[in-house]
């Protein structure tokens, strides 16, 4: 039910990553990781290029991507970045 759940969440991240502007080539690598069930490096192979590449993202992919982080028990500090590429005028609700 885990696996599923994670799974399914970093398929959206992946897809919502795309829709933001992630290169296709990195999209690809993120979902053969997935198919090999290295949810982790898809998950850090998106994060990563999106800040390479300078992608702007809104509250609502991070918060997404805060939720997979707390499942997968990752450190949220290793992904601090992220708050970097927060649109001006978007923000974090509680």
């Amino acid at each position: 039910m885990f696996e599923k759940a994670v799974v399914k969440k970093i398929r959206e991240f992946i897809d919502r990553a795309t829709s933001l502007g992630l290169p296709q080539p990195d999209r690809e690598n993120a979902v053969e990781f997935l198919s090999y069930n290295e949810w982790g490096l898809a998950f850090d192979l998106v994060a990563a290029q999106l800040f390479d590449h300078g992608i702007e993202i809104d509250s609502e992919f991070l918060r997404l991507a805060r939720e997979i982080q707390k499942e997968m028990h990752l450190d949220e500090r290793e992904y601090a970045y992220l708050d970097e590429l927060l649109k001006k005028g978007s923000y974090l609700g509680d």
